[in-house]
């Protein structure tokens, strides 16, 4: 069975409207939010006979829908900064040791700017660790790095 085409959808002025289109006696409707691997995206079909509008509607609905499920990481914190990190380490053997090591960071520090992050509150992190019964071994090369 031949593939069926898919259309845009023109607005009155003849432009196409972005992610809504047709296919055979449907219409379909695509939102994206997000970009790389934190994108998400939802997708929608309608009666042929649906409103510009009501589709709209939908697209800003699940728009509002999808940024609720984004997880929010403030750019310039320690658990923004991680992943870029990690990235350019990924090629190193010791990558796994870090990847677990920077987590712990992250959990306890993440939401920190870098900039703001003393002295005392690695030390209190430490304290944590050790009043958590974290063993001393791993809190060491934790706070050394491999």
């Amino acid at each position: 069975m031949p593939r069926s085409k898919r259309l845009p959808i023109h607005d009155h002025k003849g432009d196409p409207i972005p992610g809504i289109w047709r296919v055979d006696d449907r219409l379909y409707a695509k939102k994206s939010v997000g970009s790389g691997k934190q994108a998400l995206q939802r997708e929608k079909s309608f009666e042929l006979g649906t409103s510009v509008k009501e589709i709209r509607a939908w697209q800003e609905s699940t728009r509002l829908e999808l940024l609720a499920l984004l997880p929010t990481v403030t750019r310039g914190t320690l658990a923004a900064d991680v992943p870029i990190y990690l990235e350019q380490q990924r090629h190193k053997a010791s990558y796994a040791a870090k990847k677990s090591e920077l987590g712990a960071w992250v959990a306890a520090l993440g939401t920190m700017k870098r900039h703001q992050i003393r002295g005392s509150h690695i030390a209190a992190t430490i304290a944590t660790w050790l009043g958590e019964d974290v063993s001393k071994k791993t809190i060491l090369s934790s706070t050394l790095g491999s």
